[in-house]
C-alpha cells in the first residue's frame, strides 16, 4: 500500500515541474533562483495542510511480516544504499521522513542557498532514486525523530553505563571506558530508542546494523516488562550469509523482481508466520528448527541464482549477515551462562520507558505465543565467519 503522503509529495513535485521525478529533474531544480525555489517549497503538501496524523499513518505489521526500521539518524546516503538491498530479502522497509518532510527553505528569514540546495539534491535525489519502490509501498516513512520522547533514551544510556567491557568485545566500543562509551554513544542510542519506539507501535521490525546495536539489544531486552509478567530474552531464530550487491537502486529493483528473490520473501513471511503461531509451551529450539527447515530450499535457490547469473556475479562484492532473533518469554531462572550473566544484571535495573514499554506491548500482543516479536540484524561479514559469531548466536 503506497503511503498517501509519499504519493502526494511525488505528485506535487512532478506537477510543479511538469516532469517525472528523476535525478535529472533534481539537478535542474537546484539551478533555479531563490524566489522560484521559495514558491516551490511554499506549495509543499505538508506546508499547505495540517500536519495531521493521517500523513504518517502506517499499516500495522501482520503476523509473519518483516519491515526493518532504518535508523532515525541513518544518513540519506546510507539509506539509499541499504533500503534497496534490504528489499531483496524483505517485503518493505521503514525509513525516516526527511525526503518527504524537508527542512530547507529559501525564505528571507533563513537563507542558506548553498546548504539548502545541497539538501534538495540529497533528499529529493533519494526520493527520485527510490521512486518506484515508494510508489509500490515497499518504502514507508515515519517521522521518528520528532515522535521520540527524550526520556526514552534514559534506559539505553543506563544499559551502556552498567555494562562491562567484555560486552563490547569485537565492536567499535571495545577497550573504551564507561565515560568514553557514553560520550560516543549519543547518536546510536537516539537511533536505537527511536527504532524500539516504532517497533512497539507495530509499524516495523527493530534492526541492528552493526555489533554495537546488536549488543544494545542484548543488554536491554533481557529484562522484565513489568512485575506481573515473565522476563524476556533474545534467542537466535536463524542466520544466513546472503550476497552483498553493489548497484544502483533501479538495478536492485530489477533483481528484486527475479523469481528466486520473490520466492525467498514469500517463504520467509510464511515461515515467520508459522514461528509466530508457536504456542507458549514451545521453545526457541522449536522456532529455530521450523525456520531452518522452511527456508533451506529457498535460500539455496537464492545463492545458486547469485552464483550462476553473470549480471549478479558482476554486482556481488561480498556478503551480508542476515539474522533474526526472537523475543521470547523466559521461564524464571532460565537465563544463564556467561553471555547473559552481566546482561541480566544491567537490564534488571532498567525499569522505564522505551524498552520496557516495547516488551510490555509485545507480551500483551502475543501472550499465548512463544515468540513475542522478531529483531533483525543486517551487517557485513565474511562468507567464512564462524556460526558462533552470527548475530544473536550468544542470545539463546
Amino acid at each position: 500500500m503506497v503511503q498517501p503522503i509519499a504519493k502526494a509529495v511525488i505528485d506535487y513535485v512532478e506537477g510543479y515541474w511538469d516532469a517525472p521525478l528523476t535525478l535529472s529533474l533534481v539537478e535542474r531544480i537546484i539551478r533555479w533562483d531563490d524566489n522560484e525555489l521559495d514558491r516551490f517549497y511554499a506549495g509543499w503538501p505538508m506546508n499547505t495542510s495540517e500536519r495531521a496524523t493521517q500523513w504518517f499513518d502506517l499499516p500495522q505489521l501482520e503476523r509473519g511480516q518483516i519491515r526493518p526500521i532504518l535508523g532515525a539518524l541513518t544518513s540519506p546516503t546510507t539509506e539509499l544504499e541499504l533500503a534497496p538491498l534490504l528489499l531483496l530479502y524483505v517485503e518493505s522497509v521503514l525509513v525516516d521522513a526527511m525526503p518527504i518532510s524537508p527542512t530547507w527553505t529559501f525564505s528571507a528569514r533563513r537563507r542558506h542557498p548553498m546548504r539548502d540546495r545541497y539538501d534538495i539534491l540529497v533528499y529529493l535525489g533519494w526520493l527520485a532514486a527510490m521512486r518506484s519502490l515508494v510508489l509500490d509501498g515497499s518504502v514507508l516513512f515515519a517521522n521518528k525523530v520528532v515522535s521520540l520522547e527524550p526520556e526514552s533514551l534514559a534506559p539505553v544510556f543506563g544499559a551502556i553505563l552498567d555494562s562491562k567491557k567484555s560486552h563490547w568485545k569485537g565492536t567499535r566500543f571495545e577497550g573504551l571506558s564507561r565515560k568514553q562509551r557514553l560520550e560516543q554513544s549519543h547518536w546510536v542510542v537516539t537511533d536505537f530508542a527511536a527504532n524500539i519506539h516504532e517497533a512497539r507501535r507495530g509499524h516495523g521490525t527493530a534492526l541492528a546494523l552493526d555489533f554495537v546495536e546488536e549488543r544494545l539489544y542484548e543488554l536491554t531486552i533481557g529484562q522484565r516488562a513489568n512485575s506481573s509478567q515473565r522476563p524476556a530474552r533474545l534467542a537466535q531464530l536463524g542466520a544466513w550469509n546472503v550476497p552483498l550487491f553493489r548497484a544502483d537502486a533501479s538495478d536492485l529493483a530489477a533483481v528484486r523482481s527475479a523469481d528466486r528473490f520473490v520466492e525467498w520473501r514469500s517463504t520467509l513471511t510464511r515461515a515467520l508466520d508459522d514461528v509466530a503461531g508457536l504456542p507458549a509451551s514451545s521453545n526457541a529450539g522449536d522456532a529455530r528448527g521450523l525456520l531452518a527447515s522452511e527456508l533451506a530450499a529457498s535460500f539455496s535457490n537464492v545463492k545458486r541464482e547469485a552464483a550462476r547469473s553473470p549480471a549478479l556475479r558482476a554486482m556481488t562484492s561480498g556478503w551480508k549477515g542476515l539474522a533474526f532473533g526472537g523475543v521470547v518469554g523466559a521461564v524464571e531462572g532460565s537465563i544463564t551462562g556467561t553471555a547473559w550473566g552481566g546482561a541480566v544484571a544491567a537490564g534488571a535495573a532498567i525499569t522505564s520507558n522505551a524498552v520496557s514499554e516495547y516488551l510490555q506491548a509485545k507480551h500483551v500482543h502475543a501472550e499465548n505465543n512463544a515468540v513475542w516479536d522478531v529483531v533483525m540484524s543486517f551487517r557485513e561479514w565474511s562468507e567464512r565467519d564462524h556460526p558462533a559469531d552470527y548475530p544473536f548466536a550468544r542470545w539463546g
